[in-house]
């Protein structure tokens, strides 16, 4: 199990909980519409946050007041894995799914800060490269991931539209445990 991490202004990032439900499910609909979000009506579901808490895999982004302003998740997707661009050396590899920061607080670096812990607690869960899928027009993103240097994998027609695939190979880490 990851542990927090301090962030500026003593933002912290930490393992979800069945109780931040509806601060997530909420942070999620404000991406839904916005400009090169193609998340939609019926995706990010309760269904993933359910899922993601069972599995220890959805980290939030707290302020010191405790507010939830960030959110990631560690995704491991069959269709996803199962795309042929991944380097098999590289293997095995976790995917990076459903990040996202509150409009408010967008544009600090805050996404790179919580895509660096996941590729820390992918690389402590065993995995050797982390992966990503992200949709050709969603420029934030693609700006926001271009920091980590991610080599262009493929591309890929998934859920009705089009990405791009993006790996790296991670650093091992050492396994902690609370």
């Amino acid at each position: 199990m990851e542990t927090a991490v301090k962030l500026p202004e003593e933002f912290r990032i930490e393992m979800a909980s069945a109780g931040d439900r509806e601060a997530v499910m909420a942070l999620y609909n404000l991406q839904k519409g916005r400009e090169f979000c193609a998340w939609n009506a019926d995706y990010p579901a309760a269904e993933n946050f359910e899922d993601d808490v069972a599995h220890d895999a959805l980290f939030v982004l707290r302020t010191p007041a405790g507010n939830i302003v960030g959110v990631v998740s560690i995704e491991r997707d069959p269709d996803v894995d199962a795309l042929p661009c991944w380097t098999p050396a590289l293997q095995p590899g976790g995917e990076i799914a459903r990040l996202a920061v509150h409009p408010d607080f967008q544009n600090r670096a805050l996404a790179r800060r919580l895509a660096r812990f996941i590729m820390e607690a992918l690389a402590r869960r065993g995995c050797r490269s982390i992966r990503l899928i992200v949709n050709c027009r969603n420029e934030k993103a693609l700006r926001s991931y271009a920091a980590f240097r991610f080599r262009t994998a493929g591309e890929c027609d998934m859920y009705s539209q089009h990405f791009l695939c993006y790996e790296k190979a991670l650093e091992p880490q050492p396994e902690t445990f609370p």
